[in-house]
């Protein structure tokens, strides 16, 4: 570990514990993940991508960010940062 500790020099870290680590082999975890992290947010949801498509996955993760706007009265805060010429094609 030693040998990386010249990171903190050039940029911002933060200390985790391995055990708090869950590691995502597959896509399909990884969105599943992200659905539901988002259905259960509270407080904000922020996600940057190039795009967010007009299939069934699209339809999914949007649902899953109505879902949290709708248990909390709107109040959660949520930002999509996409990519403007990429959704122009």
């Amino acid at each position: 570990m030693d040998t990386l500790a010249f990171l903190g020099d050039f940029a911002p870290g933060f200390a985790v514990k391995g055990c708090q680590v869950k590691v995502l082999t597959e896509p399909s975890d990884f969105f599943q993940e992200l659905c539901q992290r988002s259905e259960k947010a509270q407080d904000r949801i922020a996600m940057a991508a190039l795009y967010l498509g007009t299939g069934e996955k699209a339809q999914t993760l949007v649902e899953s960010v109505r879902k949290s706007l709708k248990a909390t009265e709107g109040r959660t805060r949520t930002t999509f940062l996409l990519d403007y010429c990429r959704g122009n094609r």
